[in-house]
């Protein structure tokens, strides 16, 4: 939306919030400022949409989580997130994506983070298909957890219907 912004309210001031909803809702209380939010949003604060599909990019989408401790049963049409450590060395990230590749689990996402104790190690989150029930995936972290420093299942969860 930074586009949209610039070419239409180039002098606006812009405020950050925790999330679009947020935005909405202090809009909602203010008569002179504007939030970019989902329909839903204008709905239920009661707001006029102005203007839509202004983001950048039109294929962007904005991912939700529900976290909580008990595990999801298989549907078949699974992900699964998992965070792993691994020290800096050569190699470090072909070391994570071996064991996927030689037990057939696709890789959808992989994102990285400084590590917290020990500058250039990383943590990387990565989404993968399958459920942690699933043989192959269950084997490729089997053989993640012996080569790297640090693997967690954060969970399996249905793949997003669109």
């Amino acid at each position: 939306c930074r586009d949209w912004l610039n070419k239409n309210l180039p002098h606006a001031e812009r405020i950050a919030v925790n999330s679009n909803g947020e935005a909405s809702r202090l809009a909602a209380k203010d008569p002179e400022s504007l939030a970019i939010g989902p329909k839903q949003a204008a709905k239920i604060y009661d707001l006029a949409v102005l203007n839509a599909g202004i983001e950048d990019n039109a294929n962007n989408t904005t991912r939700f989580l529900v976290i909580g401790k008990q595990m999801v049963d298989p549907c078949g049409k699974d992900k699964t997130a998992l965070m792993v450590s691994t020290p800096n060395r050569p190699g470090s990230l072909f070391h994570i994506l071996k064991p996927l590749a030689e037990h057939g689990v696709d890789m959808t996402r992989i994102e990285s983070r400084p590590g917290r104790n020990t500058n250039w190690d990383y943590m990387f989150f990565l989404d993968i298909l399958g459920h942690e029930q699933d043989e192959s995936v269950q084997k490729a972290i089997e053989l993640l957890r012996e080569d790297v420093d640090l693997v967690r299942v954060l969970g399996s969860y249905p793949v997003a219907i669109d």
